[in-house]
């Protein structure tokens, strides 16, 4: 009952002084909850066990006779408990209200214009190409309305080549003030459709990602004109940013057959959440804005180094509503390493904390206070650095320096600890339809806090970061080096933990504890996070394919000598492809053949030798690795059925069994690798 009084409060009071419209209000007959029941009683129980366990913390846990250093230590670890939950009901309170709108049916005739920008810098011609070959082959009932434009803000010739090639506009200006954000406005100001698609210059467009979109803005002026009265306008539609390639964590901890994209949750979850605040985050690609929203506050923002969530909040807070979708629309590419890892968060995290600064979120004008606390809970995100040190180095205090943070004993652990941790892991893994667990969390919040944490502070008192790097998103092979540099804060906590151990266990022997044990328990916890992020460092070699479509299509084989079999891929990339023969029919190696693939939609024939044949471990049957030696002119076609579908990495968590198993499968590659 408390956790619906306080989730039924919390909702109830921010509604009666928040009067900005959002997308919802457009359905005034359709008040329909996308969350399940189910959802929402896990959501209520976890917020229950929280309450209880933080009132237990604040009463009885706080070890107010051991000293002035206890006290601080174990304040600062509760402030930073309290102030997690606190983010916790604002994104509970979205995910309530969160629902589920379809695609609108309009007519052929009421598509409009379009103008899409895919803003570059730096970018490789081969990856342009793939970007405006997605955009060549969008659908759309007139295709003269789409209109593709090229915004090298580098001014290369060789760019300027690829658009004539390629029948699309190219835009240069002769410097480049207000970086990408300049850029766009430059291509604005030469254009005139009134919808504009942003696309970063790796991300490629589905050709379905139009027809899925465009029709969202058709239908709210239609709804705007059945309803009378105020129009709610929509400004910005932002789809998820989706990648086909393994991230750095999928990729260096060997899970890229078990573990989503480490952005999936907050693009297909979060963000779709706060379209039932109208706060929904603009995320500078795969986004469609109207231009009418974006002329309204005089184009894009180029005063922060996050362009894109400074431009969002100014729409939102112009009076336009915001919608998010959960599908993948587009996808492009992750950063290789680690070090570019963290320099794009750094960005992210910086930009973010600076804009909030500049645009004063909680007392800017046109923001309700529903969207000022999505906002904040945005901002507050970035300073999980200090937040992760915190309870990090609580443990360690009471481990190595005998200082404690807690008071508890075994009983309380069951009644308040425990609850609260299970149904904290069970709500995350449910709301996020298992895209995330506390264990994934841990790893990459862990796995950033050190390297993070001093550029956030420095942004905390002021000290802005102005220019930035672009991030490194090319394809070529990084030859991987041990980097002890970015490793030392890791081992360095590893080195303290290890000497917590030590003295934990002669405490256990001298004398049994539940404090003792429980110490122990959440000192494992960390160790694990530690050493992962460790892992993480210490990478993989980065393959020279690294997009793999695991698709089943079917194919046509025929050898030279004219005879003809069936089959299906199972794996396909760029300048490859394996293949599973019907009947068990076999091809040579060194035998060249003509693969003909047709999905339906494309089309193409391929002239390819087979590299192995690689027979099936219990089975007679075997799979054929090919290489394509010429794509007899169907390679835009090809690129097209390795790209226009949703990537076949892992959508949600697989076989995601806990800590043990994944830290010895990173153990045993690790050893197997190093054999080599």
């Amino acid at each position: 009952m408390s956790a619906l009084l306080i989730l039924s409060v919390t909702g109830v009071l921010i509604s009666k002084v928040s009067k900005n419209p959002t997308y919802g209000d457009l359905f005034r007959n359709d008040r329909s909850s996308k969350v399940s029941v189910l959802n929402r009683i896990v959501i209520l129980l976890s917020i229950f066990f929280t309450v209880m366990y933080l009132l237990w913390r604040i009463l009885y846990s706080l070890p107010l006779k051991k000293g002035i250093v206890p006290i601080v230590a174990g304040a600062s670890l509760l402030a930073v408990e309290i102030l997690g939950f606190i983010e916790s009901l604002i994104m509970y309170e979205d995910l309530v209200n969160m629902r589920s709108y379809e695609v609108p049916k309009i007519d052929d005739d009421e598509y409009p214009d379009v103008d899409i920008f895919i803003a570059t810098y730096n970018e490789d011609e081969d990856l342009l190409f793939r970007t405006v070959n997605g955009c060549r082959h969008l659908d759309y009932p007139d295709r003269s309305k789409v209109h593709i434009w090229l915004c090298d803000d580098n001014r290369r010739p060789q760019i300027r080549k690829l658009a004539k090639k390629m029948k699309v506009g190219y835009f240069d200006r002769a410097d480049n003030e207000g970086a990408k954000a300049g850029n766009l406005n430059h291509a604005m100001s030469l254009t005139s459709s009134p919808y504009v698609v942003t696309l970063d210059a790796d991300m490629i467009p589905r050709s379905c990602f139009l027809m899925k979109t465009i029709p969202y803005f058709v239908d709210a002026e239609k709804r705007n004109r059945q309803n009378g009265g105020t129009p709610v306008r929509l400004g910005l539609l932002q789809t998820p940013q989706s990648f086909y390639d393994p991230d750095v964590f999928q990729y260096a901890l060997y899970s890229e057959n078990n573990a989503p994209n480490e952005q999936d949750f907050f693009y297909r979850t979060i963000e779709v959440a706060k379209t039932s605040t109208n706060s929904v985050i603009y995320g500078g690609s795969n986004t469609v804005i109207s231009r009418e929203a974006l002329e309204a506050i005089g184009g894009f923002y180029t005063g922060s180094i996050t362009e894109d969530f400074a431009t969002g909040m100014l729409i939102e807070s112009a009076g336009f509503v915001s919608l998010a979708l959960p599908e993948p629309l587009a996808s492009g590419m992750v950063p290789k390493t680690y070090q570019e890892h963290i320099k794009q968060r750094t960005r992210w995290g910086r930009g973010v904390i600076s804009t909030a600064r500049q645009l004063h979120i909680f007392t800017r004008k046109g923001l309700s206070l529903r969207q000022k606390l999505s906002y904040w809970s945005s901002v507050v995100y970035w300073y999980s650095p200090i937040k992760n040190l915190i309870y990090m180095i609580s443990p360690l205090l009471y481990a190595v320096f005998n200082i404690p943070v807690l008071i508890c004993s075994w009983s309380e652990l069951f009644v308040f600890w425990l609850p609260m941790f299970i149904m904290q892991d069970l709500t995350l893994r449910l709301v996020s339809r298992g895209s995330i667990s506390t264990k994934w969390s841990g790893i990459y919040e862990t796995s950033v806090m050190p390297h993070l944490l001093v550029p956030i502070v420095k942004e905390l008192f002021g000290v802005t970061l102005s220019r930035f790097k672009v991030t490194d998103k090319s394809q070529k092979r990084i030859k991987q080096k041990r980097d002890m540099r970015s490793m030392m804060p890791f081992l360095i906590l590893l080195a303290a933990h290890i000497l917590g151990f030590c003295r934990i266990i002669w405490l256990l022997s001298r004398e049994p504890s539940i404090g003792l044990v429980s110490i122990l328990f959440w000192m494992v916890r960390n160790c694990y996070f530690i050493i992962m992020s460790i892992f993480l460092i210490d990478g993989r070699e980065i393959e020279k394919e690294t997009v793999k479509v695991k698709g089943f299509e079917p194919v046509r084989v025929t050898e030279e000598s004219s005879e003809t079999y069936d089959g299906l891929t199972t794996l396909m990339t760029e300048h490859s492809m394996k293949l599973f023969l019907d009947d068990a029919q076999t091809l040579e190696t060194g035998e060249k053949a003509t693969v003909h693939i047709d999905t339906g939609k494309y089309e193409a024939e391929l002239l390819c030798i087979v590299t192995d044949v690689i027979l099936l471990s219990n089975s007679d049957q075997q799979i054929h690795k090919l290489e394509i030696i010429d794509y007899n002119g169907c390679y835009e076609e090809y690129l097209q059925i390795l790209y226009d579908r949703i990537p076949t990495l892992p959508q949600s968590l697989q076989r995601d069994f806990g800590i043990l198993r994944h830290f010895w499968r990173n153990i045993a590659f690790r050893i197997a690798r190093s054999e080599k």
